[in-house]
């Protein structure tokens, strides 16, 4: 449950948006001066807890890896050793199967609230 405070905050945000816009603001300028400083809070604080999950994770797989490297341990290996097309390859694949599992999660939310409006 949201505090009042926050639930103030949003509004006071959608308010912001819907100003800018009457007073004839473009998508993109009420999103960059109205919305994007709005969200700068957020953004950090998903920032600062996606870092130490990722390291939280490495270091679990790093002390409990005996002889079998797991995924994270491998691309460490590889950046130890100097950034080569593997090491890349790796990442960019980590990062769309990352990518591709949040846009079916989200198509599914926006689906179901679709169906929820009817």
């Amino acid at each position: 449950m949201r505090s009042p405070s926050s639930r103030a905050g949003a509004s006071r945000a959608i308010a912001s948006r819907a100003a800018a816009r009457d007073l004839g603001a473009s998508e993109w300028h009420v999103f960059t001066r109205v919305t994007l400083p709005a969200m700068r809070v957020p953004i950090a604080a998903a920032l600062a807890i996606c870092f130490t999950f990722s390291w939280d994770e490495f270091i679990v797989a790093f002390v409990l890896a005996s002889f079998d490297p797991t995924l994270p341990i491998l691309i460490w290996g590889l950046l130890r050793t100097g950034l080569d097309p593997q090491t890349n390859a790796a990442g960019t694949l980590v990062f769309l199967v990352s990518l591709g599992l949040v846009l079916v999660a989200e198509l599914a939310l926006l689906g179901r609230g679709s169906d929820a409006r009817r």
